[in-house]
């Protein structure tokens, strides 16, 4: 069984990762220099590279935890996936009964198009890092294919890294907010980072309950 001890432990270790400072420094280096053409295009199509394969990849895991627990106990499978699909609600603008949100994706899309990047400079391989072909590749993989425990360890990382990374794009855009001609942080093309900022925190908390959930029974 995974306890709070274990819990700050994994913290503790995915916070110390090298790629943490690597973030810090990047947010630094964002609020001293506006990103210019060629680099906006370099830092969207980076971050579509990856961040396409989130929506889907959470609710392909939420599904196989839920037949995972179907076999055990069938009453309360959904239950258990839905620690998940908290998640997926809101990046498919799920969240209200209302009316239909616009996905993460699409607020993404707003963004993109804001700095007049083109869908086909987004997916362009000259546009795009290697470092973000490869967390692509392995959100797809962990998600999809890895099994269920890796892929819940490989989300709460993804969940425990994602409020300093949007908070980080986010202040260093706003930084220059009169270069790039922004009113507001929680309109287009700003809304994309800002309501992550917004949601990740319990985003977090739900991708815990559902590690101790399953080492709950695996322990």
């Amino acid at each position: 069984m995974i306890g709070s001890a274990d819990l700050e432990e994994l913290k503790t270790t995915i916070q110390a990762h090298s790629g943490m400072n690597e973030l810090k420094r990047f947010g630094e280096n964002l609020k001293k220099n506006a990103l210019n053409e060629r680099n906006l295009k370099i830092f969207f199509a980076t971050l579509w590279a990856f961040y396409r394969q989130t929506p889907s990849g959470i609710l392909n895991l939420s599904l196989r935890v839920n037949d995972y627990w179907d076999k055990l106990d069938m009453w309360h499978a959904m239950a258990h996936a839905a620690y998940l699909l908290y998640a997926v609600v809101d990046e498919f603008g799920l969240d209200t009964r209302g009316r239909m949100k616009l996905t993460h994706h699409q607020l993404f899309k707003d963004a993109a198009d804001y700095f007049n990047i083109t869908p086909d400079e987004l997916v362009s391989s000259k546009n795009i890092l290697d470092a973000g072909k490869d967390i692509g590749s392995l959100s797809f993989e962990y998600y999809r294919h890895k099994s269920i425990p890796e892929g819940l360890g490989f989300h709460f990382a993804s969940e425990l890294t994602s409020l300093p990374e949007f908070e980080c794009f986010l202040d260093g855009f706003w930084q220059h907010k009169d270069i790039y001609k922004f009113s507001s942080q929680i309109k287009t093309p700003l809304n994309f980072f800002s309501i992550h900022t917004a949601v990740e925190a319990s985003h977090r908390l739900t991708s815990e309950i559902m590690l101790q959930k399953y080492f709950q029974v695996e322990a």
